[in-house]
């Protein structure tokens, strides 16, 4: 007697035999929404180990392209994406750190944005507050 995980595969070959492509499809579809409902993270899960298998074969140049290919994709697709990914990485780190270590990530994070904020407004408010430097004339011919 087969088990119930030799079963599925061997009953989804009967059904692939007498259904047609569009019912296939639409069952794909259904399944595929259960997944996503059951564990949203499923196909990104997938889609990590599928890059996994592909990148193997791949030499460090060619693996960065593809990063940079996918992340363009992604841009694209949903221009918040990297945003929400680090705010993801963000909680996931913090689950793993004591208050203390939150405290001074929290604190060494404040510094950097500080630091880049500052630099930026000095180089825009520089060029405001001195005149912008050297003033050009624009004739018109």
């Amino acid at each position: 007697m087969a088990t119930t995980h030799e079963a599925g595969p061997k009953g989804t070959q009967v059904r692939n035999q007498t259904l047609s492509h569009e019912d296939r499809s639409e069952i794909s579809r259904r399944a595929a929404e259960t997944r996503k409902e059951r564990d949203p993270q499923a196909f990104s899960k997938m889609g990590q180990k599928g890059a996994e298998v592909r990148n193997q074969n791949l030499s460090p140049a060619e693996r960065s392209e593809a990063s940079r290919r996918a992340a363009e994709k992604r841009k694209e697709e949903d221009p918040d994406a990297f945003s929400k990914m680090g705010h993801m990485g963000a909680e996931a780190r913090n689950q793993n750190l004591s208050p203390e270590q939150r405290s001074e990530a929290s604190r060494k994070a404040a510094e950097t944005r500080g630091h880049e904020s500052l630099s930026e407004a000095g180089r825009k408010g520089g060029a405001h507050s001195h005149g912008g430097g050297r003033k050009t004339e624009v004739t018109e011919e």
